[in-house]
């Protein structure tokens, strides 16, 4: 079993995780997901970063960047 947390702190407007931030346990061959959305209010590119932080000593935290640009 693997301790692990999403942490969404820095993404920032226009993004918001909707499902799955905070604590989690995962057993063997077992997936949590997480759910972002985007709702831009400006055409203006934006971009957010979600820190996940495991349980794995061998890989103890990864950053995945989510990004994109609002449209008319």
């Amino acid at each position: 079993m693997l301790n692990d947390k999403v942490d969404a702190s820095a993404l920032g407007s226009p993004l918001r995780v909707i499902a799955g931030a905070g604590s989690f346990t995962l057993g063997h061959n077992q997936v949590h997901r997480v759910t972002v959305e985007a709702a831009p209010t400006e055409t203006t590119p934006f971009s957010g970063t979600i820190m996940i932080e495991a349980g794995d000593p061998g890989h103890q935290t990864l950053t995945v960047t989510a990004k994109g640009r609002g449209e008319k």
